[in-house]
């Protein structure tokens, strides 16, 4: 059984406070204080994304257990929303407009091919920007990142997600499923 990397130096910070060496403890001290604010930053920051997974993969399974459609997994990171969906690029694209359209976002235009496609759209109240861009991933399984505004809304990348979910076929049933 190997040790851990970081083990030599636990043993060499322990050695050195234990020491009384001042110079290298303030230096442990500080690098040790630096590192738990980097730690501290990273973990407000993946609260957010947790939270976001969190709604969003209860929306998804409440969709899976409708047995209507499916998602496979969802990412908040960097103020896009990133999602799996169990269909090809067309159908995902046709969704995406729809339900854009629905939501009455306004300048909804697009493009998309065999491999990606890309929806753009703003919403009246205040102009934001809303870009969804898709690539396929399989024969029936393609990834969209959402991006509200600059800077990402989760809320609303939600809420659009949602709305596209709203608007894909149902998914077909499996044979095990017809047996049962």
């Amino acid at each position: 059984m190997s040790r851990p990397k970081w083990m030599p130096a636990l043993f060499l910070a322990l050695a050195t406070l234990l020491s009384g060496c001042k110079v290298i403890a303030l230096s442990v001290v500080g690098v040790a204080t630096v590192v738990g604010f980097a730690g501290y930053a990273v973990y407000k920051t993946g609260e957010v994304a947790v939270v976001g997974v969190g709604k969003a993969a209860k929306a998804a399974g409440e969709a899976v257990a409708s047995g209507s459609k499916s998602v496979a997994t969802v990412i908040y990171a960097d103020g896009e929303f990133k999602t799996e969906y169990a269909c090809d690029i067309k159908t995902l694209w046709i969704a995406s407009d729809k339900a854009c359209r629905k939501a009455n976002f306004i300048h909804v235009s697009g493009t998309f091919d065999a491999l990606s496609g890309l929806l753009t759209a703003r919403t009246q109240s205040n102009n934001t920007d809303i870009v969804l861009k898709m690539k396929s991933i399989g024969p029936q399984a393609s990834e969209m990142a959402i991006r509200v505004g600059l800077k990402g809304d989760l809320k609303t990348a939600e809420l659009v997600h949602g709305l596209i979910l709203n608007e894909l076929p149902p998914a077909p049933a499996s044979k095990k499923e017809v047996k049962e």
